[in-house]
């Protein structure tokens, strides 16, 4: 999987346009596949919620430290994609149970 796709799309450069209200407020559910019907559990989604509470700009901005000085993410970008990752996470959390419960009613049931 390459993880680089999940904040750019291919040809993209990080870039300080990253925290884009765009990008924060994206309200797509990605990967709820019917194949998850008898595998989803409301544990599981309380469980990423809190662990998406957990992320903040200091956490996010610890992670990005580790890109290789090698790919030249340019220290706006590096602040940008710091904030897109820490505003995104409340996002979600704030979120995705309205998601989940749209996108699959039969979950609920």
């Amino acid at each position: 999987m390459d993880h680089g796709l999940c904040f750019i799309r291919s040809g993209e450069d990080l870039t300080p346009a990253l925290c884009h209200i765009d990008k924060i407020k994206q309200s797509h559910l990605y990967g709820l596949f019917p194949e998850f019907k008898g595998r989803l559990r409301q544990s599981i989604i309380d469980q990423s919620i809190a662990r998406l509470r957990e992320m903040d700009a200091g956490v996010a901005q610890a992670v990005i430290a580790t890109v290789p000085r090698e790919w030249k993410v340019a220290p706006e970008a590096c602040e940008a994609w710091a904030e897109l990752i820490s505003r995104r996470a409340v996002f979600v959390a704030d979120n995705i149970q309205e998601w989940v419960d749209a996108a699959a009613p039969w979950f609920a049931s």
